[in-house]
C-alpha cells in the first residue's frame, strides 16, 4: 500500500488503478472470442467424417457446413467507490512518586564482590594458553612467576628456541611447548658447484658422499641377475612376493666383498626420522640419510614421497582427551614439515608436488593400546606415495661402480639400475663464496667441534659462525647437520605455551622476548559489613510518549457486460475446398 499521507483526492484516485479494471473486462471479450474459434474448428472433423448410418456419407455432403460465432457488439460499465481514512494520535504522559522511611532497631549488610580476566583463554576453562615471541638476534628472558628462564646467547637462533621451550617444560607450571617458526625469504645465491652446495629459499646445504652407489628398481618377481661391477654379480630367483624378491636381492649384494644395500621395500615406510618428546626438530644426526633422500627424489623423477607424523599418547593427565588429540595432530604435522624441510634444503629443485606431507596425531598409537616404549610413535615416516616398486640403495665401499647391468637409467621398465653416484668431497669448497642478501661469505671446511676437516657438518657450522658475526647483515644462522639455516634478524619465532595449572601464573620478559598472550587469570573479592538501624529512600520518575499514525483504504466495486452473439457461415471458399477433399 502506498503512504497516502499528504496525498491529494486525485493522487489516491491514480493510484486506485481504475484504468485496470476496464481492461480486464476488456481482455475478457477477446479470450471469449477466440475460445468460440477454437471450438469451430475442432468440430470440422464431425463434419467430414463419413458415417454409416448415413449410407457412407458426411454430413457436409448431406448438406450441412459448420457455423462460426462471433460478438458483434459489446457494452462495458465499470463503478467504484473510493474510502480514504487517516488518522494521527499523539499522546504525552507523567509520574513522579517518592517516599522515606527509617526503622532504628533493623540491620543491614552490603556486599561486593569482582570477577576479572586479564586475557582471554582460547581452550577450555581447565587449559590455559599464552604466547611470547623469541627475537632471532636476541637471547632474551622470560620470567614467570619470579623464575628466569634464558637460553645461551652464543647457540644459533633455531637452537635457543628450542633451548628455552625446553626450560618451560620442565620448570613445573607450563606443560607443552610448541615452536613455531615461519622466517622470510632471503635473497642467497651461490658460485659453488650446486651438486655439493645446494641454495634453498633459507637454507645452505652441503652435499657430500663417503662412498660411490647406485640405486637399483625392482618390479617384477622374476630371475634376475644384477652385475655390480667387472668381478661381482648376484643372480637372484623369484620369491613369494615382491618385498620378499627386494630383500633376497639386498642380502645377496650385502654378502659382496666390500658392498652395503639397503632395501626399501613396495607400499611400506621406507625409513623414520625421530623426535624427542614434545619436541619437532630434526636431530642433527638425521641429516645424511635425509641427502640420500633428495638424492634419490632427483634420480627418479616419477617417485613421489609421503611423510607422515606421529605422536605417542603421552600427554599430561589435566588434559581433555580432545585437546591432547587436538594438540598431537598438530605435533605430528610439524614434525612432517620441518622432515620436508630438511629434504628439500638438500634438493631445492625438487618440485612443489613432490613430497606430500601431514601427521596423523596418535592415531596409530591407539592403535597399538599402551606400549611401554613411545618412541616408535615420536617419528615421521618416509614412503613412497604412489610407487609400487621396490629400491636398493648401494654403496662400495672401494672403488666406483662401473659396467653395470641391467641399465634403466633411461627409465625403462624393469629390474636394473636407475642411477650411479660417485664419491663426493668437500676438500676443494674453501675459498668459494656464498652471497647473502648481498653480502658475500667466504666457505671454510675447517674442523669444528664433533665436525671433522672438509666434511659437510664443518661447512655448515663455519658458515653459521662467519653470517652470524656480520653485524651489518642483519641476517642470523643456525647450523643443524649438513644444513645452514638462515632467517632475517627482525623476526621472530613464536612459542606457544599450555598449562593445565589453576595458579595465577604472571610473565615478564626483557628485551628480546615479547608476551604477545598471558595467561588467562580470574580473581574474586566479598565485603561483608554490620551495621544499626535502617534507611531507604525511594524516588521514582515515568515518561510515557506515544505517536500513533493509521491508514485506511477501501475500494469496492462493480461491473457488467452486455453481449450481442451471432452465428456466421463458413465462407464459402472453405465449403468449396472441404467437398473436393471429400470427392477424393
Amino acid at each position: 500500500m502506498a503512504d497516502y499521507d499528504d496525498m491529494t483526492p486525485g493522487e489516491v484516485l491514480a493510484d486506485a488503478s481504475v484504468a485496470d479494471f476496464i481492461a480486464s473486462l476488456g481482455r475478457g471479450i477477446a479470450e471469449a472470442q477466440q475460445d468460440l474459434d477454437r471450438n469451430s474448428i475442432e468440430q470440422l472433423d464431425s463434419f467430414t467424417e463419413r458415417l454409416d448410418g448415413l449410407g457412407g456419407k458426411s454430413l457436409m455432403e448431406l448438406g450441412f457446413s459448420p457455423a462460426f460465432y462471433h460478438y458483434q457488439h459489446a457494452d462495458l460499465s465499470c463503478s467504484l467507490n473510493i474510502r480514504l481514512k487517516v488518522e494521527k494520535e499523539t499522546g504525552f504522559d507523567l509520574g513522579i512518586t517518592g517516599a522515606f522511611g527509617q526503622t532504628d532497631s533493623s540491620a543491614e549488610a552490603a556486599s561486593s564482590s569482582s570477577t576479572e580476566t586479564a586475557s582471554g583463554s582460547r581452550t577450555e576453562s581447565a587449559l590455559r594458553t599464552a604466547d611470547i615471541e623469541l627475537e632471532n638476534a636476541s637471547a632474551g628472558r622470560l620470567e614467570i612467576n619470579g623464575s628466569s628462564y634464558q637460553s645461551d646467547a652464543d647457540d644459533g637462533f633455531m637452537d635457543r628456541a628450542s633451548d628455552l621451550a625446553e626450560q618451560l617444560r620442565s620448570g613445573g607450571l607450563v606443560d607443552a611447548v610448541q615452536v613455531i617458526r615461519k622466517p622470510s625469504e632471503l635473497s642467497i645465491e651461490s658460485e659453488a658447484d650446486p651438486d655439493r652446495v645446494a641454495i634453498g629459499r633459507n637454507t645452505v646445504a652441503f652435499v657430500a658422499r663417503d662412498h660411490p652407489g647406485g640405486l637399483i628398481r625392482l618390479d617384477a618377481n622374476e630371475e634376475t641377475t644384477i652385475k655390480l661391477d667387472g668381478e661381482n654379480e648376484v643372480t637372484v630367483s623369484a620369491k613369494d612376493d615382491l618385498a620378499a624378491f627386494a630383500d633376497a636381492v639386498g642380502e645377496a649384494i650385502e654378502n659382496l666383498s666390500g658392498y652395503k644395500a639397503l632395501v626399501l621395500p613396495p607400499g611400506k615406510t621406507w625409513l623414520s626420522v625421530e623426535f624427542k618428546l614434545d619436541g619437532a626438530d630434526v636431530p642433527a644426526d638425521e641429516h645424511s640419510m635425509l641427502d640420500n633422500v633428495a638424492w634419490l627424489l632427483k634420480q627418479v623423477p616419477a617417485l613421489n614421497l609421503q611423510l607422515l607424523g606421529h605422536a605417542d599418547r603421552t600427554g599430561h593427565e589435566d588434559w581433555s582427551k580432545e585437546y591432547k588429540q587436538s594438540y598431537n595432530l598438530d605435533l605430528s604435522r610439524q614434525r612432517a614439515e620441518a622432515v620436508e624441510e630438511v629434504i628439500r634444503a638438500f634438493g631445492p629443485d625438487l618440485g612443489d608436488n613432490r613430497i606430500n606431507s601431514d601427521g596423523e596425531g596418535e592415531a596409530r598409537a591407539v592403535e597399538q593400546g599402551n606400549p611401554t616404549d613411545h618412541q616408535p610413535d615420536r617419528v615421521v615416516e618416509i614412503a613412497p606415495a604412489d610407487d609400487e616398486a621396490a629400491y636398493i640403495l648401494v654403496e662400495s665401499k672401494d672403488d666406483a661402480i662401473a659396467d653395470v647391468s641391467p641399465d634403466r637409467k633411461d627409465g625403462s621398465d624393469g629390474n636394473g639400475w636407475l642411477g650411479l653416484f660417485a664419491a663426493r668431497s668437500l676438500s676443494d669448497l674453501d675459498g668459494d663464496t656464498v652471497t647473502i642478501e648481498g653480502e658475500s661469505i667466504s666457505l671454510s671446511g675447517d674442523s669444528v667441534g664433533d665436525a671433522e676437516d672438509n666434511s659437510p657438518e664443518a661447512f655448515a657450522a663455519n658458515l653459521a659462525t662467519k653470517v652470524n658475526d656480520e653485524d651489518d647483515l642483519a641476517v642470523v644462522a643456525n647450523a643443524r647437520g649438513r644444513v645452514c639455516h638462515l632467517a632475517p634478524a627482525s623476526d621472530a619465532i613464536q612459542l606457544h605455551l599450555v598449562t593445565s595449572s589453576k595458579s595465577d601464573i604472571q610473565m615478564s620478559s626483557s628485551e628480546g622476548v615479547t608476551v604477545k598472550e598471558q595467561f588467562s587469570r580470574t580473581s574474586s573479592e566479598r565485603k561483608v559489613q554490620q551495621r544499626s538501624g535502617n534507611r531507604t529512600v525511594a524516588v521514582g520518575a515515568s515518561v510515557d510518549v506515544r505517536y500513533s499514525r493509521q491508514f485506511e483504504l477501501d475500494v469496492t466495486g462493480n461491473s457488467s457486460i452486455t453481449a450481442r452473439l451471432v452465428s456466421v457461415p463458413a465462407p464459402p471458399e472453405f465449403l468449396d475446398t472441404m467437398r473436393e477433399f471429400l470427392k477424393d
